[in-house]
Parts: C-alpha cells; structure tokens; sequence
C-alpha cells in the first residue's frame, strides 16, 4: 500500500472543509470514526496522555462542526437527514463552547 501523498491529504482535507463529501462520510468516517480512535487512544494511554486525548478530541469536534454542516446543505440526502446533521452540529457548537467556559 502506497502512502497517501501530500497533495491527495490537501485535497482530501480541502474537500471535506468545502462540505464537498458526503454527509455520511463526512459524519461517520471523518467524525464518529476519528473520534472513536481518538477515545480508544486516550483509554490506552491512560494517566498522562489522557489530557492530551481530551483535547485533541475538542480540537477534532470543533473542527468537524463546519464540514459536517456544509455536507449536509451540499447533500442530495433526505431532508430529515440534513436537519437532523445541522441539530446534531448545533449541539456540538454548545458542547465545546461550555466545554471551553468551564
């Protein structure tokens, strides 16, 4: 297996900010998946790289607020399925916001 090139990354990356995937890869591939990896580090790696984990799980759902609403506008979707994507980025936006507070 070749790895991934730098240009392919960006454009992959440029792609998922624009909302450019789909809404469900965009939600669960470069959401739930990356978040579940991010979780299943910080368990592993439990005491001092937790913290680390914690933040980097903030820093990743804050991120994905944006590409997971622009997928769902750009989305061919079912409607409830689009409306259902901008609550869920609505409760994001709230969480890290109290997270950041407190």
């Amino acid at each position: 297996m070749e790895p991934v090139k730098s240009e392919e990354g960006k454009q992959t990356f440029m792609e998922l900010w624009r909302g450019q995937k789909s809404l469900a890869t965009t939600f669960w591939g470069y959401y739930v998946l990356v978040i579940l990896l991010l979780r299943l580090f910080s368990a592993l790696f439990a005491g001092l790289m937790a913290p680390i984990g914690g933040l980097l799980i903030l820093i990743w759902t804050a991120f994905m607020i944006v590409p997971i609403w622009r997928a769902a506008n750009n989305s061919d979707g079912p409607e409830s399925f689009k409306i259902l994507a901008k609550i869920f980025t609505g409760l994001l936006t709230i969480i890290v916001l109290l997270t950041l507070i407190f």
